[in-house]
């Protein structure tokens, strides 16, 4: 993985570079993300929800079409997909989420122009995250299903990449990325390590991701972030007949926001899912809050 010195060398331009360095080598590759908004001021934060703001930087025109041109390598255009989804995946695993202005073409967005603001997340894979809560997913030998919640940020994704490459040791594992943030792939090759035993199917729809996985590479346990749709839900449910174990994502608080959302349960409300993980943001990313186990037609707290 590349460290944040790195990443400004080759992407920011001088002043912007300059500010950034002045936080010191230590503090700087901890930050998480380095947010850049056209004629504001450059922004960054840290693990622990830390923000510092230098309000003497202000970024110009000029340095955006810096930031641009450098992330673009030259070509918008083969970008232009990227563009649509409003990210960029850089090599290291870090991701370069964009807005500016949407370009429509039948009601859709086909990419976006005049980018106002980017934000730079900055990957970090952190071993061990998910040893706390490794025990409570497994039941003689087998995973269960497990859906993962916690607002954006908490650590959801870290904690099952995390999962995945220890998971992966003794099972197979397929993984369907289809923001290529579980495992940052570029050019074929993941950047975050998600094991050895894993097969990713990156930038696909998750909906129709798991049944390409579940026919192509027949996975002990199927993995996907960010699940909610209706097809989403559909596909857990054929992965799950299929005789497959899930780890999934969602966003939400508590469990009654799964419990309430039009789509997500469907799995409570028929005992699909063992497991639900309520995790929170406070000192460290990733704390566990909550897990419920489903037994007896509900879901009981294991945690006191």
């Amino acid at each position: 993985m590349r460290r944040v010195e790195c990443l400004l060398e080759e992407y920011f331009p001088q002043r912007l570079r300059e500010t950034l360095q002045s936080l010191g080598s230590e503090r700087l590759n901890a930050l998480t993300e380095i947010r850049c908004r056209l004629a504001k001021p450059l922004q960054v934060i840290w693990q622990n929800g830390e923000r510092k703001i230098f309000t003497e930087i202000n970024l110009e025109q000029e340095e955006m079409d810096y930031l641009l041109l450098r992330l673009n390598q030259g070509s918008v255009y083969a970008w232009q997909e990227e563009y649509r989804r409003g990210y960029l995946t850089l090599p290291g695993g870090h991701r370069v989420g964009l807005v500016g202005k949407a370009v429509l073409e039948n009601g859709m967005v086909k990419t976006q122009c005049n980018i106002a603001a980017l934000n730079f997340r900055l990957a970090r894979a952190v071993f061990g995250a998910a040893d706390k809560l490794l025990p409570y997913l497994l039941q003689e030998g087998e995973v269960l299903n497990t859906l993962i919640v916690a607002p954006p940020g908490c650590g959801k994704t870290t904690i099952l990449r995390d999962a995945l490459r220890q998971f992966s040791e003794q099972m197979t594992v397929g993984v369907v990325d289809e923001r290529s943030e579980i495992a940052a792939t570029v050019n074929g090759k993941a950047q975050l390590d998600v094991g050895s035993s894993t097969d990713i199917l990156d930038c696909c729809p998750k909906s129709e991701g798991m049944k390409i996985l579940i026919r192509s590479m027949a996975p002990d346990i199927l993995a996907t972030d960010e699940i909610g749709t209706g097809e989403d839900v559909t596909a857990v449910e054929e992965a799950l007949q299929a005789g497959v174990s899930v780890l999934l994502t969602a966003h939400g608080k508590s469990i009654e926001d799964i419990y309430h959302h039009p789509h997500l349960s469907r799995l409570t409300n028929h005992g699909l899912l063992q497991r639900i993980v309520i995790l929170e943001r406070k000192e460290h990313l990733g704390e566990l809050k909550q897990i419920y186990a489903y037994q007896d037609g509900e879901y009981l707290p294991l945690l006191r």
